[in-house]
């Protein structure tokens, strides 16, 4: 919290006198750094991820930059055998589109749904003490509806093989 700030509220922008490189080399209207209070109060200088900024901006431009150069350098020789969805030598003896049994989707489907939920639980559950009673309610509740869909998949005969 800022000096002469009440309480739960948060400090205004803090113009800092003292200067990294990296915001020396911004322009004069944008060498003012600007704190932004975190959680815990301490001050962020937002002038410092301007590297980092610029590491991606170069990047972006190095990767954009090689594939146009080599658009027009490479060479382009289509021929059948480049054409053709198999490369390894062998000619194709089949459709390789194929029918496989629904109930494969359905089981990958429900595994998905229901493992992806129960990792949600794996935050509270190292939070659990930080939570206290309202996030036990909300996670209890949370577990209650999970427990819902699946005994509703359990009525549908939606698990059985057969």
């Amino acid at each position: 919290m800022g000096e002469g700030s009440p309480a739960g509220t948060l400090p205004k922008a803090v113009v800092n006198e003292e200067r990294s490189p990296a915001s020396k080399a911004l322009t004069r209207s944008a060498r003012h750094e600007i704190r932004c209070w975190s959680h815990e109060g301490a001050p962020v200088q937002l002038s410092e991820y301007f590297p980092v900024l610029l590491f991606l901006v170069v990047a972006l431009l190095i990767g954009a930059g090689l594939l146009v150069v080599a658009k027009p350098i490479r060479p382009h020789r289509p021929d059948a055998e480049k054409n053709s969805p198999y490369e390894c030598g062998f000619n194709a003896f089949g459709d390789a589109r194929k029918q496989f049994d629904v109930r494969y989707y359905r089981v990958a489907i429900f595994f998905i749904v229901f493992d992806i939920e129960l990792a949600f639980t794996i935050p509270w559950a190292v939070a659990i003490r930080d939570v206290g009673w309202p996030g036990f309610l909300a996670m209890m509740f949370f577990l209650f509806l999970l427990a819902v869909g699946f005994a509703y998949e359990w009525g549908k005969k939606a698990l059985e093989w057969e």
